[in-house]
């Protein structure tokens, strides 16, 4: 399982980024834990909500899906 990101995150980003903004992404606390990995073959991934912070503002990017296990390892997120 890679990192999923909903549509309304990739979208959020293109705009931002289309208007040359600069984003930090801030990723919060996991709203939902437990969920099937079929990489690991275990209940090991979470969703996570984002966040966009730039100089005009906060925006909420929507939710990635991430394992616990191998994501954390350092694998590259992608969207």
């Amino acid at each position: 399982m890679a990192v999923q990101t909903d549509d309304s995150t990739v979208t959020q980003i293109a705009e931002c980024v289309s208007r040359g903004e600069h984003l930090t992404i801030a990723v919060d606390a996991a709203i939902e834990v437990g969920l099937w990995c079929s990489e690991c073959h275990d209940h090991v991934a979470v969703i996570y909500p984002v966040h966009g912070l730039s100089d005009t503002g906060v925006y909420d990017l929507g939710t990635v899906t991430a394992c616990t296990v191998h994501d954390a390892r350092g694998r590259t997120w992608s969207c």
